[in-house]
């Protein structure tokens, strides 16, 4: 159902900005047909407003105000409500793609009675108007926003409504729980006997089970929409630059064989089996009075305070020194690492049995940038970091933004607190309450219940015109 707070007509552009051989104009509401009718002339002479919905028609459009003054030759689409993106009446002008053409077309479309659309307001009022839950919508931004084939396909899968099914079943399963319970504390003189705690707890526990498994692939969607940072660190003229030369398979960074060659953060993005990772080649942290140099290793320092993955290189031609362990110390503790034992074509002269008893915990892998070896072996095990070693396809649910996250989050806790009421005994109210919020976080997550200051900060990470 149409909500009476966006009757009003909006217009925006909907192509990125720019020269381009076609821009499209979008105008959504009420009187959008009516606007259209006065900016557009068509060729036959016809009317938009007898135009039938989902037909091209060709013409030109022009100035409100003259409309004896072309702007452009145009072709005109007409969907209308409630078969459209939006639920209302739509229509799309595709003119040619030049700024200047376009903002004329917006122009005449204002003076005529529409209003510049907000940022994502054509995806809120489809949101608004029912034609998609609030997980959609942000499928919908993901799809925008997808530098990758995976993030592609994990974001069209949400907007099918992967994950929208998931969480209903979810609701579906408490909804009927709670139903239970609710009867019975409501309506005890009718003698209703509520479903053992038991077996509630067996029900809740399940449950409880499938939303750890949507939450055990969070990490892994959100760092498949924003891309793994990956920090690759060590004492100076270890190889550093070389590494990352090898993995962007360009000659990103200068090589020399003097130290402190690189002064500077260098960063460059990368895909590695179809997830964003952004590499950052840093200046070899030393104890130095050089000022320039300093700087440089400052930050080197606040790009490893940042990192998700630090690639720890060590020289292994040369033993493991008190300078590399005291540069491993300075590593943030919550991070990963990898250790890369470069220059392996080398007389070998590092301890690796040592370095693993050192560090127990550590990956370690060995590669030659001067042959180009342990490279495939160095990515497999960055990819390993991300995913555990699960191979990706995009078909997984995955959640994609922490507001998601947050909320399924709270959904388990209330879910395991219910669970512990009935394995404590308590009575079935404590239960039921615990059940009604997280049924409120669901809720919360597609959109069924949802405040409008959340709407406003979602939908303004929209571009105008979507």
């Amino acid at each position: 159902m149409i909500k009476e707070s966006n009757r009003d007509t909006i217009v925006a552009i909907s192509t990125p900005p720019g020269e381009g051989g076609i821009g499209v104009v979008r105008l959504s509401g009420r009187e959008a047909i009516s606007v259209a009718d006065k900016i557009f002339i068509a060729k036959n002479g016809g009317k938009i407003k007898d135009q039938k919905s989902f037909t091209v028609r060709y013409g030109r459009v022009v100035s409100f105000h003259e409309p004896s003054r072309m702007i452009d030759e145009a072709l005109l689409l007409v969907m209308r409500a409630p078969k459209s993106y939006t639920c209302e009446d739509m229509v799309e002008i595709s003119v040619h793609g030049g700024a200047g053409v376009l903002e004329a077309v917006v122009e005449s479309a204002v003076r005529a009675g529409a209003r510049m659309a907000g940022a994502g307001e054509f995806t809120k009022r489809a949101f608004l108007n029912g034609r998609l839950d609030l997980l959609q919508a942000e499928a919908v931004l993901d799809l925008i926003q997808a530098k990758t084939e995976l993030t592609r396909r994990s974001a069209a899968s949400q907007l099918e409504g992967a994950l929208t099914a998931k969480v209903r079943a979810v609701q579906g399963q408490l909804v009927e729980i709670l139903s239970h319970l609710e009867a019975a504390i409501d309506f005890p003189e009718e003698g209703i006997q509520p479903e053992p705690l038991s077996a509630v707890q067996n029900r809740l526990r399940e449950i409880s089970e499938e939303l750890k498994e949507l939450l055990a692939a969070s990490q892994t969607g959100i760092l498949a929409k924003r891309g793994l940072k990956v920090v690759i660190a060590g004492r100076p003229n270890v190889g550093k630059s070389s590494l990352m030369n090898g993995l962007t398979h360009s000659p990103r960074v200068i090589v020399t064989p003097y130290p402190g060659t690189t002064r500077d953060v260098v960063e460059e993005t990368i895909q590695l089996r179809g997830f964003p990772v952004h590499l950052s080649d840093t200046a070899g942290i030393q104890d130095t009075d050089h000022p320039i140099e300093k700087e440089g290793i400052e930050r080197s320092k606040k790009a490893l305070e940042q990192a998700d993955l630090v690639l720890f290189v060590l020289d292994g031609s040369r033993p493991l020194s008190t300078e590399d362990r005291a540069l491993f110390e300075i590593l943030p503790e919550k991070t990963k690492r990898i250790f890369v034992i470069n220059k392996s074509d080398l007389v070998k002269k590092i301890n690796e049995v040592d370095l693993k008893t050192l560090f127990p915990n550590m990956s370690v892998v060995e590669t030659s940038c001067v042959r180009e070896k342990g490279l495939e072996s160095l990515e497999e095990e960055i990819f390993r970091s991300i995913t555990g070693g699960v191979q990706l396809t995009g078909e997984q649910i995955m959640i994609s933004s922490l507001r998601q996250k947050d909320l399924l989050e709270k959904t388990l806790e209330s879910v395991n607190g219910a669970r512990e009421a009935c394995q404590s005994g308590l009575s079935a109210e404590f239960c039921a309450a615990d059940i009604r919020a997280a049924l409120e976080n669901l809720g919360g997550l597609v959109g069924d219940v949802a405040a409008d200051d959340v709407l406003e900060v979602l939908f303004s990470r929209f571009c105008i015109g979507k």
